[in-house]
């Protein structure tokens, strides 16, 4: 019965892959070499806008290794959840990533802005109570020398490209130049959260503080809103303490001589106004010689 199966059924079929498959060294080479070509145009581009990895400035992921362009991997990173370091994750293999290098040399930390692009009091409150335990002015200082360091960094890399005559390739001169912007921005807007802070703005007991947070960040409608929350909290504060007030204290009890004194008294005056009658006298003197 097997030897049936094999003659009749297997056997064609061996014969016909056989056919179908091409020579030895026939057309192989050529296949492999058509499929590396594609391989290696795509290692030749950002994977996030697909442009050729020279136009701009390429930085690599660690520890997955793969290369994106500079601007292209920060603005991924930073319209990330900003719950944890673990939504940081490379847009190819989605490895979390732990660093950023640039030229061998790891670049500043790199946070998570949201769709606003820029800070808002949410984030800066989660971000202080993930980096400085809860407090906002630590947390703005240490952002404002870390993006001072970055925008350093980046001026000198801007002049450096523009001494070796990179101002011809509009696109790369462009993309530092974008980022620039960008980071000056921010820090202008960091420098107005602190002296928001400092005024007593951007507090917990603040009413508004889960409602706004996450719109963009106004310094005029920050001062506006803590003038209006003082003030409610004044009027607050004022209606507690007449809650809270003493009412007006009772009188201390009296001696009992001294409410003797007090009971003969009026009845005194009760006698004086209103004088017994023939009866209550003679009712009273029963009383006193049955005593």
């Amino acid at each position: 019965m097997y030897c049936c199966y094999y003659r009749h059924i297997m056997a064609p079929r061996r014969g016909r892959n056989a056919a179908a498959a091409p020579a030895e060294g026939s057309g192989a080479a050529p296949a492999a070499a058509a499929a590396a070509a594609p391989a290696a145009a795509e290692a030749d581009r950002c994977t996030v806008c697909l442009d050729a990895m020279s136009a701009k400035r390429e930085v690599t992921l660690i520890p997955c290794n793969h290369v994106l362009h500079r601007t292209c991997i920060i603005n991924w990173i930073e319209t990330r959840c900003f719950q944890c370091d673990r939504c940081f994750r490379c847009p190819i293999c989605r490895a979390i990533i732990t660093e950023l290098r640039e030229g061998g040399a790891s670049i500043q930390r790199v946070r998570a802005y949201g769709d606003h692009g820029q800070p808002t009091k949410r984030y800066v409150i989660i971000g202080a109570y993930h980096e400085t335990e809860g407090k906002i002015l630590p947390y703005l200082e240490k952002v404002l020398d870390e993006m001072e360091v970055t925008l350093g960094e980046l001026r000198a890399s801007l002049a450096v490209a523009r001494h070796n005559g990179r101002d011809s390739d509009n696109t790369f001169t462009e993309d530092m130049e974008e980022e620039l912007n960008k980071l000056s921005a921010r820090v202008n807007i960091y420098i107005e959260m602190k002296r928001a802070y400092q005024a007593g703005a951007m507090r917990g007991w603040q009413e508004n503080i889960h409602s706004s947070v996450n719109n963009p960040w106004n310094y005029e409608e920050e001062m506006r809103d803590l003038r209006e929350s003082v003030k409610e909290r004044e009027e607050r504060m004022a209606m507690l303490s007449v809650v809270a007030a003493p009412s007006t204290p009772r009188a201390a009890p009296k001696a009992p001589a001294a409410r003797e004194r007090e009971r003969a008294a009026r009845a005194a005056r009760v006698t004086r106004a209103h004088p017994p009658s023939a009866r209550d006298v003679r009712a009273n003197a029963r009383d006193v010689r049955r005593a």
